[in-house]
């Protein structure tokens, strides 16, 4: 996923906010993942940290690193 959000950033000219959602928050709602997609209060921390580069840093699943 990561990869698509890089190639919608330097191929299509998306904003990167808007690359991000599209690979987050957009799919997490369509699946009713109401928990998922965004940081929030009360929604599970799922993330990634990427570098200039579009490489994977760090990695935090519910919260934790």
């Amino acid at each position: 996923m990561l990869k698509a959000v890089e190639n919608c950033i330097k191929h299509v000219k998306i904003p990167m906010d808007e690359a991000i959602r599209m690979a987050s928050t957009y799919p997490a709602k369509l699946i009713s993942a109401f928990d998922k997609g965004e940081i929030a209060p009360w929604k599970k921390a799922d993330i990634i940290v990427f570098n200039k580069a579009f490489e994977v840093v760090r990695v935090m699943v519910e919260g934790a690193f």
